[in-house]
């Protein structure tokens, strides 16, 4: 892959077209975008799944652990659910009479329930004959929920190919330049955003700016 091709469509990039860079890969702006929504990330943080770029939310709603209790993200602290068949958040772990939380402590689980105590379990329906005493489940164990890896896109200088700082970057011309890398493409002078010409995707002084050729039309 030539160093002006787009990783993502394989297609050139053409100057002074802008690109994204990611760990020394270019893309055209408008291929870096997230995987589900189609939104250009820019220079966003994001998360990966399967070598797929996804902005942070929509990786939260494919691939987040959810609580089975309020179905929203878990971050931090989760158990297993009664029923064991999915998490919930700590704070969500409470006695379904009481609501006590439960936490890491012994409990006793009834239809998928949790209860703090044998006296916070259902009554038994009148008539019934009495059922056994509850035995408590295991102590459950807390865990923390699978944290998903954010990567954040350092955009790269033009000139030099480096990591481009926000405190240095220099957005001009569709192209980010470190502001020390903005020189004059002849004489290799300083410049800054007032006092440069563009041409062909290349920043010149004044000294240096091609002048347009005049061509002679001959008299009729």
């Amino acid at each position: 892959m030539s160093d002006m091709t787009c990783g993502t469509c394989h297609q050139p990039i053409v100057a002074p077209a802008a690109f994204s860079a990611y760990e020394g890969v270019k893309h055209h702006a408008d291929c870096w975008r997230c995987g589900n929504c189609r939104k250009e990330l820019g220079s966003e943080p994001f998360a990966t799944n399967n070598d797929t770029k996804y902005c942070s939310p929509c990786y939260d709603n494919m691939f987040g652990t959810k609580c089975e209790q309020c179905h929203q993200l878990i971050e931090g602290q989760m158990v297993t659910s009664p029923s064991g068949r999915g998490m919930l958040h700590i704070q969500c772990f409470v006695c379904a009479t009481c609501r006590k939380p439960i936490g890491g402590e012994q409990y006793f689980p009834e239809n998928d329930r949790p209860y703090c105590s044998r006296e916070c379990r259902p009554r038994p329906v009148a008539g019934a004959p009495p059922a056994p005493p509850p035995a408590p489940a295991p102590v459950p164990k807390i865990q923390m929920a699978p944290g998903r890896v954010i990567k954040v896109k350092n955009e790269r200088c033009s000139a030099c190919d480096q990591d481009c700082l926000e405190m240095e970057k220099l957005n001009i011309m569709n192209r980010i330049f470190h502001k020390r890398c903005f020189r004059c493409a002849t004489c290799n002078c300083a410049l800054k955003p007032d006092n440069y010409q563009g041409v062909d995707g290349k920043p010149y002084c004044k000294a240096h700016y091609p002048k347009p050729v005049s061509k002679y039309i001959p008299p009729y």
